[in-house]
């Protein structure tokens, strides 16, 4: 997903309103050092290890068996730089390193959290700002960075931490916005508003036995939208009905590193890519054929 300066709200929510966790606090400080814009630094541009089959890093739990994560993403996409195109960062322990021009190249460094001792990373446009920031789940609680100064400016409690299948994270409502989901099998149950009470439940796909869910906005319309991931088929739904409106082969499905999602070329819509150890194919044009490879990162090496 993106961060998105403009969106239209055009449809009518069809959502009940349950309570998960309750709401929003001023922020506090992460115990990580302040932000640091550094020069760039070289991130072995075009590494590239061997793929193992069946080595996917998706944020899906192993099936059944809830707070026992199998893997989670390993490099982020985001927004960094508000210029309308997503681009890559990875994560080492507390740093995370943002790319914002396909170069290979960082050229923002900022640490926030506790690195491997969170639950996880998360990226969103919190504020609305146009530019994705960072987020830490610590079990229900989710500790909102906007402004890259590795302080935490929003906590939201949502849901039930570990016990959900995952956390995702989508502009469910197209208000610029990006908000917490959380997914308890096959249901998916999204938040608008920050109050920690889902206004959104959307059923979609088969639950623990997809192999991942992905999430983004893939009509343009402003609004991010559910995928499934089956193999090398991702089956995208445009318009919280359940039922999927379109359906891209990508990749080589499990075989892959992982796949990720992000405006590549700042059209509006959300594409696929898929990494290949620090290499990543990103396509534009829904068309099954990378646009754009980037070699960034240490592929595998870099923390989930």
């Amino acid at each position: 997903m993106r961060a998105r300066t403009q969106r239209l709200f055009s449809a009518a929510l069809f959502a009940t309103g349950a309570s998960l966790a309750a709401g929003c606090s001023e922020s506090s400080d992460l115990d990580a050092p302040a932000v640091q814009i550094a020069a760039p630094v070289e991130l072995n541009e075009m590494a590239s290890p061997a793929v193992v089959p069946g080595s996917k890093h998706s944020r899906r739990l192993s099936a059944g068996v809830p707070g026992t994560r199998s893997d989670k993403q390993r490099y982020k996409v985001g927004d960094w730089n508000g210029d309308g195109r997503d681009n890559l960062a990875v994560r080492r322990g507390s740093m995370v390193l943002m790319d914002h021009n396909f170069d290979g190249v960082h050229d923002l460094s900022q640490a926030y959290g506790k690195g491997n001792e969170e639950d996880e990373y998360l990226v969103g446009d919190w504020n609305g700002d146009g530019r994705s920031n960072l987020a830490v789940r610590r079990g229900s609680e989710v500790l909102m960075d906007h402004n890259f100064d590795s302080v935490h400016d929003l906590s939201q409690g949502y849901g039930k931490g570990n016990e959900e299948d995952e956390y995702l994270v989508g502009d469910w409502d197209g208000d610029g916005r990006d908000n917490l989901a959380v997914r308890r099998g096959s249901e998916v149950l999204m938040d608008t508003n920050f109050d920690g009470v889902h206004d959104i439940s959307q059923g979609y796909g088969k639950g623990n036995e997809e192999d991942e869910y992905l999430v983004g906005d893939w009509d343009g319309d402003g609004r991010d939208n559910l995928a499934v991931r089956r193999g090398s088929e991702v089956l995208m739904d445009t318009n919280f009905d359940g039922v999927h409106d379109l359906s891209q082969g990508y990749g080589k499905g499990n075989e892959e590193d992982e796949y990720l999602v992000g405006d590549w070329d700042g059209d509006g819509r959300d594409n696929l890519a898929v990494r290949r150890g620090g290499e990543v194919l990103m396509d534009t044009n829904f068309d099954g054929v990378h646009d754009i490879s980037q070699g960034y990162g240490k592929g595998n090496e870099e923390d989930q």
